[in-house]
């Protein structure tokens, strides 16, 4: 009792307060701040370890059911593929015994006696195969999550397989995996040949024909042959063909018009070169006269123009007047004068084969031909 007096005493003088104040306090401070953060850092690396070492067990796990796999199909596979599953297994065993793990030798050796057992069961029965596959894997991915637990489950498992008897049936078993993998190394070697462009192998037994038909035949059918490029056809330019021109048949000369007063013969009308798609024709014109001409006379004038315009040829050149010539295409003129007309009497036709009477360009009235026919009786 009297030393804790005298530290209270102490404590309450001003130099003890300031000895605890100043040293006392920071000092026990700065102790609970490391403790602390030694706790924390403790459990973060702890975190940290644990999750490496489940990733790494995850891995293992994978690779030995991933050997497993590759174990159920065992009579399928050639000899470079098994090579190649046994190092994948191999691999995988000594990631699991390498495992920071209680239990992780132990778990190995079951792993690699249950797939041994996949490999002698998938070359003969692939069910039992396929069913030892799936139990291996539940089985790992138990040992994945306790492995404490699956470790006695996998120690019982080895200590019975240690009093089993040795297989009667190893040897013919070992045998059945080199036939199958021989097999499956020959079909590869027969599909990869056919596959391959350019190689035909010769079957045994078969003659090959010599000559240059036996090189021909040797080539692949899968080489491609070369095609020709298409040399592009020039379009021929068509060229306007020339429309034929029906040339008029000869109409013969009409015989001259009696006329009772003498007419000076009309200059020939000039008929415009006709355009090479259309043919216009002109009004004849008619020239001046110096004495009167008679009602006839100017009949015979415009039957005379009429042909003249129905007679315009393609080259575009006109005939004169006086020879009035009658297209074949239009009708013929009469070639008998008006006073003969009406006296009933036939003219003289130059052509024998030519009509009596023709009718006229164009129709004329029955007051017109008697209104001429009185002028041509005065």
């Amino acid at each position: 009792m009297e030393w804790w007096n005298n530290f209270v005493d102490w404590s309450g003088s001003d130099h003890g307060w300031q000895i605890i104040s100043g040293a006392i306090v920071p000092f026990v401070a700065i102790v609970v701040a490391g403790v602390v953060a030694a706790l924390i850092g403790r459990g973060a690396t702890k975190r940290v370890v644990a999750m490496q070492e489940r990733e790494a067990r995850n891995a293992a796990v994978a690779g030995v059911v991933s050997a497993a796999r590759k174990a159920a199909t065992w009579g399928s596979l050639g000899h470079d593929e098994r090579g190649y599953a046994d190092h994948l297994a191999e691999d995988a065993d000594i990631r699991l015994r390498l495992l920071p793990v209680s239990g992780a030798p132990v778990a190995a050796n079951w792993a690699q006696h249950e797939i041994a057992d996949i490999k002698k069961n998938s070359s003969t029965f692939s069910f039992q195969a396929e069913q030892s596959l799936a139990e291996f894997r539940d089985r790992m991915l138990e040992w994945q999550a306790r492995p404490s637990r699956a470790r006695k489950l996998f120690r019982s498992d080895l200590e019975q397989w240690k009093f089993e008897a040795p297989d009667a049936d190893a040897d013919l078993i070992n045998r059945q995996q080199a036939w199958n993998a021989d097999q499956v190394d020959r079909d590869r070697r027969s599909s990869d040949a056919a596959a391959t462009p350019g190689g035909s192998a010769t079957p045994e037994g078969s003659v090959t024909p010599a000559g240059p038909s036996a090189t021909a035949a040797a080539a692949s059918p899968a080489a491609p042959t070369p095609t020709p490029a298409r040399t592009p056809t020039p379009t021929p330019t068509p060229t306007p063909t020339p429309t034929p021109v029906s040339t008029p048949a000869p109409v013969s000369t009409p015989a001259p018009v009696s006329t009772p007063a003498p007419v000076s013969t009309p200059a020939p009308v000039s008929t415009p070169t006709p355009a090479p798609d259309a043919v216009t024709p002109a009004r004849p014109v008619e020239p001046a006269r110096s004495t009167p001409v008679s009602t006839a006379d100017r009949d015979a004038t415009s039957i005379i123009g009429a042909s003249a315009r129905l007679g315009d040829t393609p080259s575009g050149t006109a005939a004169p007047l006086t020879e009035r010539k009658v297209d074949a295409a239009a009708p013929s003129t009469s070639t008998a004068s008006i006073p003969t007309r009406l006296s009933e009497t036939p003219a003289e036709h130059s052509d024998p084969d030519e009509t009596a009477e023709a009718p006229y360009g164009s129709p004329v009235s029955a007051s017109e031909l008697r209104r001429r026919a009185v002028d041509d009786d005065e």
